[in-house]
């Protein structure tokens, strides 16, 4: 889950429950992304609730007062008001604020009656239809019902079944029937389940063509509910007991409507396969030669080399497709009249190969570029620690072991930008994809697809039987917009050595990634780490400049990076540095110094200053998104900091009396974030910055990063 794709991007949508907007840079909540997220705690929050009992038992250091399914949903919370959403008031999406306020305060934990007690108004307006038709809801898949049922589920031991205490003593014993029978009585909550439980079986015997009738049994059971409510609210209760089924069905319903609107898809009158293009050549005449008696739809169109309108191109017409879609790469080449009969050869084979095999869902074929360079395609995605990169396998491929049939094809988790797809795997990556919501570019638009396709764990296959594509490669011309960075949390790209780093910064500054990181259990933003490294060097740098007698010495928690393993950066879950400039030369006053070398702090990389802060100096940028706390001194003896070290590529001192008092209270020996007493590592859900999990790690294993995590360990 990443609470900031709540961020809107560039796409306006509708103005209730609909995508957010961005007005000069000003965000507004995207609430069909805050759906996602509500649906993804949803099914996450049993889980920690599990976690938590456990911890409270364990006895192995972990506070049972903390619920790790309260941080994660007053992380979500704390998002959303960061984006203005007034979580106090209806705003412009009423079930949004409603369901998240509800939701948020049952997995806190606290007793019943003061859950009650605050939400109430909540769930009453959520039954009692002042949200309009239900079936609204379920048309657009507002997860109101699963939150409701479990609400049911956490509080099913400590609320008396209210709604059986309505019914008179025969119908109390009619709680177990089949629908028929509860269909019959007096009490309106029982009959409310009945017709839920109805509503099911009617979608279930007719499908989508029952759709109607279940929802039309939807609006009698919200009308019952209504009545009940309004009784109930009279003595100032409501039921929400575990065993009593009404929105357990109405979300069975809820996604039975869903799974019936995607199988409803499939049409006779599809063509099984399509082979599309879009680029700066006319190929459509050429293109549909080669396709005639081949059983092949061709739509070719004309259009710039890399644009959006050939991504929607792309787009529109995978969505009626049977079997397979093969996309045509823009920058395909060597169409000359005596070339195109060796490339409709390639697209042949290519066509033949993908169709010999249907375990291979998606297949791509080895290039050669214009320059007459070969291109291999396999390569391994790597997105972690707010990053991403495109890294070439050791020995060219991952493993064949996937499709053991296969054995013209290799796998890696990406092919070539001309490829072919299994038509309904190619439906489920565009589905939700920032492609289809703004439109990207073709070469963004196939690494957003690969990177879906790696979240799917699909095998990315490349056919080796000599089919070679001519075309130039598709990532030398991909770039990074911001809206796919915020989508998939990351901050810097590398795609091929030559084709550059692509950076999007995510966080305005330190304080925002810290806090992000702590209540995520993440590292620290890849920008701020590489902005913070850069400033303590280019800092020391100016410090050492001075002369052969200034040097510095870590403080505080700095010194355990410098003792474990820091030459290169600081730990990754760091934003800030402390650090002493000393010196020996008698220094009267600090603040004289940084006066006299204000200039050439500003000249320094992009740009520095120094703000007092009584007896330290606090350093940051000129745009103020990262610090460093600076204590400066003179009058010290140099010789008596005998031990060297580096810290983040700049050379450090300590002494033996001055490792040991750090050590002490530091404790090198556990990895902790956080304050000085610090938490273990550990991450909270499934964010792709995670940090490794040391917590739960057994003595006997290790707890440690792999190398990606380094900032400029790319490809």
């Amino acid at each position: 889950m990443r609470p900031w794709r709540a961020l809107a991007t560039a796409h306006a949508g509708p103005a209730v429950c609909g995508n957010g907007t961005d007005f000069m840079g000003v965000f507004e909540v995207d609430w069909s992304a805050v759906k996602l997220d509500v649906e993804h705690l949803v099914s996450t929050v049993p889980y920690w609730l599990g976690v938590d009992l456990a911890a409270s038992k364990d006895g192995k250091g972990r506070d049972p007062e903390t619920s790790y399914a309260g941080v994660v949903t007053t992380a979500v919370l704390a998002r959303l008001r960061e984006m203005g959403a007034d979580t106090e008031g209806f705003g412009s999406c009423p079930p949004g604020h409603t369901t998240v306020r509800v939701f948020a305060l049952a997995t806190m934990g606290v007793p019943w009656a003061h859950f009650f007690g605050r939400v109430s108004d909540d769930v009453m307006w959520l039954v009692a239809g002042s949200l309009g038709n239900w079936d609204d809801l379920m048309r657009y898949s507002w997860p109101v019902f699963e939150v409701l049922g479990l609400v049911q589920q956490l509080y099913d031991e400590s609320l008396e079944l209210e709604c059986r205490a309505t019914c008179n003593p025969e119908e109390q014993s009619w709680w177990g029937s089949d629908s028929s029978q509860r269909l019959s009585a007096s009490c309106p909550c029982l009959r409310a389940a009945g017709l839920a439980d109805q509503a099911v079986s009617v979608l279930a015997a007719e499908g989508l063509r029952g759709r109607q009738n279940a929802l039309s049994l939807v609006r009698s059971v919200q009308s019952l509910m209504a009545e009940w409510v309004g009784s109930s609210r009279s003595r100032g209760t409501l039921a929400l007991a575990g065993d009593w089924p009404v929105f357990e069905a109405l979300g069975r319903l809820s996604k039975e409507l869903r799974r019936l609107r995607e199988s409803s898809v499939a049409s006779p009158r599809r063509p099984a396969v399509v082979v599309l293009y879009c680029g700066p050549m006319d190929l459509s005449a050429r293109l549909q030669r080669w396709a005639h008696g081949r059983g092949v739809v061709v739509r070719a169109v004309q259009g710039g080399l890399n644009s959006a309108a050939c991504t929607e191109h792309y787009v529109r017409n995978s969505l009626d497709v049977a079997d397979a879609v093969m996309f045509i790469s823009p920058w395909t080449h060597r169409w000359t009249q005596l070339e195109t009969e060796e490339t409709e050869k390639v697209f042949t084979n290519l066509l033949s190969a993908f169709q010999r095999y249907p375990e291979v869902e998606l297949g791509g074929a080895p290039c050669v570029d214009r320059a007459g360079y070969w291109v291999w395609p396999p390569r391994e995605v790597k997105r972690k620690y707010w990053k991403l990169a495109y890294r070439a396998f050791p020995t060219g491929f991952r493993a064949p072991g996937a499709m053991k049939t296969a054995s013209d094809w290799v796998v890696g988790d990406v092919t070539s930008g001309t490829r072919i797809y299994d038509a309904t795997l190619l439906r489920k990556l565009l589905n939700g994809s920032v492609a289809v919501r703004t439109g990207l570019d073709v070469a963004e638009f196939l690494v957003e697809l690969d990177i879906r396709g790696v979240n799917a764990r699909v095998a990315a296959a490349t056919l080796v039987d000599g089919t070679v594509l001519r075309e130039d490669n598709y990532l030398e011309h991909a770039m990074w917009p911001a809206s796919l960075a915020r989508e998939y949390a990351v901050e810097a790209a590398e795609f091929t050595p030559t084709a550059g780093r692509h950076i999007v910064c995510l966080f305005p500054n330190a304080r925002e990634a810290n806090y992000f990181a702590e209540m995520r259990g993440t590292v620290i933003s890849w920008c701020i780490r590489e902005r913070l490294n850069r400033m303590f060097q280019n800092i020391a740098k100016w410090w050492h400049a001075l002369g052969d007698d200034y040097f510095i010495v870590p403080v505080s928690a700095s010194v355990l990076n410098m003792v474990r393993n820091g030459e290169a950066e600081v730990f990754p879950w760091e934003a800030d540095i402390d650090i002493n400039l000393l010196t020996t030369k008698p220094v009267d006053d600090f603040r004289a110094l940084l006066a006299e070398h204000v200039d050439a702090l500003a000249q320094l990389g992009s740009g520095y200053k120094a703000t007092i802060r009584g007896d330290r100096a606090v350093f940051s940028d000129t745009e103020d998104t990262v610090r460093m706390d600076v204590w400066i001194s003179g009058g010290h003896d140099l010789a008596s900091w005998d031990i060297r070290t580096q810290l983040a590529g700049v050379e450090v001192r300590l002494y033996q009396d001055f490792v040991f008092r750090s050590f002490h209270h530091y404790k090198p020996g556990v990895k902790v974030y956080g304050h000085t007493a610090g938490k273990l590592l550990g991450c909270l859900d499934d964010h792709p910055a995670c940090m490794v999990d040391c917590y739960r790690r057994q003595p006997s294993t290790h707890c440690e990063f792999d190398d990606f995590v380094h900032l400029n360990s790319f490809l």
